[in-house]
């Protein structure tokens, strides 16, 4: 089996006269899910990692800095449970 590295999405903020001021970056697995998020300058500074199960559904989000936050979400067939 072929190890694949993850994905990176990164996007800049500019203003007006082309400086950058924000950066956002996303990381995808190889099963395209966001595993993290960082964010700076415009956008906000934070860290943030996603976590999944084996049927790829969202299980766990961890938010540093900015707002920080753990949540955790479970699923009973019908709709996910965000469990505080």
């Amino acid at each position: 089996m072929i190890s694949q590295l993850p994905q990176f999405v990164t996007m800049h903020a500019r203003n007006s006269g082309g400086t950058q001021i924000g950066s956002q970056v996303y990381s995808y697995d190889n099963a395209d899910q966001l595993t993290s998020e960082l964010s700076t300058g415009n956008y906000g500074n934070y860290n943030a990692s996603f976590g999944y199960n084996s049927r790829g559904l969202l299980t766990n989000e961890n938010r540093t800095t900015f707002m920080p936050t753990i949540n955790s979400f479970s699923y009973d067939g019908c709709e996910p449970h965000r469990q505080d």
